[in-house]
């Protein structure tokens, strides 16, 4: 969960961004909460008494105490919290060095310009890239990396092998597939399977276990599957009774 604070006077503004947020939240599968303040005197009033955030939204001109005075105040309680400016007037955030202030937005706020911030966030926190998102009938769906086992192509469509279940794709080839999820580990093992290989549990000749279902490394991906598996940073999958560390 990533927690979320907004401090912002214009009420209009400020549901804008919250939903936003629980927009960009469903795209990547991320649950993300959202509090709302009025006024930087009402925020400050509260935070640091309880459960402090990962990310808050500070409007800069605001009634009582602004934006920057307020940030100053926050820095106080919270040096590690990600604090992005919202504002009017650009000239007004560049000040944001003096308070550690992550970024800024210049109003109205637009869902791209968030969810470049947002992504910039939870690659920071390191929790970014870890989904995958397809298509679906219907719509689209969200899987968590860790829990992928692996990819099978089948007659033109992809079946996600998860712990969860199994669920088909639409719109993506095999090798495009291939491409698109070697950052987060997955080896094709043969023509027809895309593998995480943080899920591999043993390897007996060709035959590859991986969660509980038992698939065939073809003579062709075996070499360069058998090293993909040992530079992962699972280090524990069995290759014909010895360890990958060995």
């Amino acid at each position: 969960m990533i927690k979320t604070i907004i401090v912002e006077d214009d009420n209009g503004e400020a549901a804008a961004l919250e939903g936003y947020l629980v927009d960009y939240g469903k795209e990547v599968g991320e649950q993300i909460s959202v509090k709302r303040y009025s006024s930087a005197d009402a925020f400050l009033l509260e935070y640091g008494t309880g459960e402090l955030a990962d990310v808050i939204f500070m409007d800069i001109e605001m009634p009582g105490i602004d934006g920057m005075t307020c940030a100053k105040k926050l820095r106080e309680r919270d040096g590690e919290v990600f604090l992005i400016f919202v504002t009017r007037i650009a000239k007004y955030a560049v000040h944001g060095y003096s308070v550690d202030a992550l970024d800024y937005f210049l109003k109205p706020v637009r869902y791209r310009d968030l969810r470049m911030r947002m992504e910039r966030i939870r690659r920071m926190k390191g929790v970014g890239d870890s989904v995958i998102k397809i298509s679906v009938a219907g719509g689209f769906k969200v899987l968590n990396v860790k829990d992928v086992l692996y990819v099978e192509s089948d007659n033109h469509t992809l079946i996600y092998h998860t712990d969860d279940g199994c669920f088909t794709g639409r719109g993506m080839s095999m090798r495009q597939a291939e491409q698109e999820y070697a950052k987060y580990g997955f080896v094709r093992c043969n023509v027809c399977y895309l593998v995480n290989v943080g899920k591999c549990r043993s390897v007996d000749g060709n035959m590859l276990t991986v969660g509980d279902d038992v698939i065939q490394i073809s003579r062709a991906k075996r070499k360069q599957f058998l090293a993909a598996l040992k530079n992962s940073w699972t280090a524990g999958v069995n290759v014909c009774g010895k360890s990958t560390q060995d």
